[in-house]
């Protein structure tokens, strides 16, 4: 909801129009320094909390390491120290909450945004902020540029929460920024945090509240170096205070991206269907609420899945839990192997096919298309699944579907004798091919015929045969 009049009121005070600030301070701790001249006295309004470092214990396994693999033990070296500070008399601005200091600079690292040198922040291209509304209670920022997005709420906003009650400061209201309101904002936030919605300050463009203690806290998400102290923290909150115990039926989950509209795997109805036949159910995370997600990812016991926000649940799953990540070639950022390794999860990578080009190693909205066989491979490697054997007929179907990538790229006459050549090793007769190019000229489509052919009588009869031999 937007701050209506009623709620300026209450809050304080109008203080007129404000000039936009000019400057901006890199980190909190330098302002503070710089502001009161004295490292003594700066030290009363800032909290340190060292990171710890941790070893490496687990590895993150493929069958065919990325250029990227570096980056995996990268994540994990030289996470950034968090902190909780108080800025007598800062004012929060706008719908992504940014932080002004009382001498009206810009404190980046509490209000920085993606891909951006300071400069370039959105209030520098303000004429005029509006008025300044003042109260006297002590205020919490809790905003971020990608408030929006479900791995940037979880590991950005709430996780902050937890400094905040480490600090041991009392705060009287929290700022939030919700950028559109979406529900799994409100059910995390509120019903299961606990934070109470008269508590709750939501920033909009006219936003500008000069508080008389604001209370501002590090991102530790931002850097994808997500510390352990977050993953234990949410996982307590928002499973174990709650009972949430895993269901039957889930133990092996796909999590699908069909409905997003980037970072897709385009052949996902052929994974979907190679993935049901060993057991896997698909599910699209954004249709459950975040009670049935954390549900979903508690009762798993193997996870594949492509990489996307919904892995932010991850932290819900139970050590040891198997999972597969899959990476479109010029994306691979390996932001969830971090709290999976942090838990104690068997992690596995694998990157979908394409062509490299080192000159976008960050495009965030390339799709992902996948090889079936190499999928086999990395749920082989896994343990997930075994060797099968050619003379049964569950380890035939997998043979089919792992062909079915192949197959299905075929067009024609040559999508018909490849079809009878590996189901009824045969070429295929006259008539049977003049039925089949009948039934792809009427718009029949090509996985339609390749599982009449599977069902057909002749080859039933084969694998009969094979197996009776």
């Amino acid at each position: 909801m937007e701050i209506l009049e009623s709620e300026r009121c209450k809050l304080g005070e109008y203080i007129g129009g404000a000039v936009t600030p000019r400057t901006y301070a890199l980190t909190t701790w330098d302002w503070l320094k710089t502001y009161y001249q004295d490292v003594n006295e700066a030290r009363q309004y800032y909290l340190p909390f060292h990171a710890e470092k941790r070893p490496i214990r687990h590895v993150a396994k493929t069958i065919d390491k990325s250029v990227y693999h570096y980056k995996f033990q990268q994540f994990l070296q030289n996470p950034p120290n968090q902190f909780v500070a108080i800025v007598p008399g800062g004012r929060v601005y706008g719908h992504n909450g940014s932080v002004i200091s009382p001498d009206n600079q810009l404190l980046w690292d509490v209000s920085f945004e993606f891909n951006k040198h300071p400069h370039q922040h959105l209030v520098f291209a303000e004429r005029e902020l509006p008025p300044i509304v003042k109260t006297s209670e002590t205020l919490a920022v809790l905003t971020s540029v990608a408030s929006f997005n479900y791995y940037h709420w979880m590991f950005d906003v709430l996780s902050r929460l937890d400094l905040l009650r480490r600090s041991g400061i009392a705060i009287d209201r929290y700022v939030f920024n919700r950028q559109g309101g979406f529900p799994f904002q409100h059910e995390t936030l509120v019903k299961m945090m606990g934070i109470p919605a008269e508590k709750i300050i939501e920033c909009d463009r006219h936003t500008h509240i000069e508080a008389q203690r604001l209370v501002v806290s590090s991102i530790p998400g931002c850097t994808g170096q997500v510390p352990r102290w977050v993953c234990d923290f949410l996982r307590q909150e928002m499973r174990f205070n709650h009972g949430i115990e895993p269901v039957a039926g889930y133990e092996r989950i796909y999590i699908s991206r069909a409905n997003t509209s980037y970072r897709r795997v385009t052949n996902e109805r052929e994974v979907v269907r190679f993935l049901e036949a060993y057991g896997f159910q698909s599910v699209t995370p954004e249709f459950y609420s975040v009670w049935e997600q954390v549900q979903l990812f508690a009762s798993a016991q193997i996870v594949v899945a492509p990489h996307g926000a919904a892995l932010t649940n991850l932290i819900f799953c139970n050590p040891g839990t198997k999972i597969v990540e899959m990476f479109a070639p010029n994306y691979v950022h390996p932001v969830y192997w971090v709290p999976s390794h942090h838990l104690d999860m068997d992690y596995y990578y694998l990157t979908g096919e394409g062509v490299l080009n080192p000159a976008n190693s960050l495009n965030v909205s390339e799709d992902i298309f996948i090889d079936l066989d190499k999928l086999a491979e990395t749920l082989k490697l896994a343990g997930v699944i075994g060797e099968e054997r050619t003379d049964d007929f569950y380890g035939f179907q997998m043979r089919v579907a792992r062909r079915l990538q192949r197959l299905l790229q075929r067009d024609g006459t040559d999508f018909i004798a490849e079809v009878y050549r590996d189901l009824l090793n045969r070429e295929p007769d006259p008539d049977g091919l003049r039925h089949m190019a009948y039934l792809l000229a009427s718009g029949v489509s090509k996985l339609s015929i390749v599982l009449a052919v599977v069902k057909s009588e002749e080859c039933i009869h084969k694998i009969c045969s094979t197996s009776e031999g």
